[in-house]
């Protein structure tokens, strides 16, 4: 289920998705934290530093609707912690990201062959 992570102004940051029973242990304890990790720093000398996972710590706001049904509002402070979350998509956007990472995708091999040649 696609979620929204909001930063503690209420700006959307990214839609993340997060399974059913993470919905559900947010709804009951109110916090929720999300484990990123870190791509590799390399170095000019060829050494590369890896970290351990950080955690994005995520708060639950719960909001009451229109209907007066309750909504779970993702929100946290980790704003950059939270940028290295794997993004949700849309579907309505799905084809569009599908078709510029193989866009992309074919003009990096035919880079590569260009290379070679």
């Amino acid at each position: 289920m696609n979620a929204i992570l909001f930063t503690m102004d209420f700006e959307p940051i990214t839609v993340i998705d997060l399974p059913m029973w993470a919905h559900e242990f947010a709804w009951k304890h109110q916090h929720l934290a999300l484990a990123v990790i870190e791509p590799p720093k390399c170095f000019g000398d060829g050494r590369e530093i890896c970290h351990g996972p950080k955690y994005v710590r995520i708060r639950v706001e719960k909001l009451v609707w229109l209907d007066k049904s309750q909504k779970i509002v993702y929100v946290t402070d980790d704003e950059e912690s939270a940028l290295l979350l794997k993004s949700s998509f849309l579907a309505g956007q799905e084809k569009d990201v599908q078709e510029r990472e193989k866009s992309a995708f074919c003009k990096g091999i035919l880079a590569a062959i260009e290379r070679m040649r």
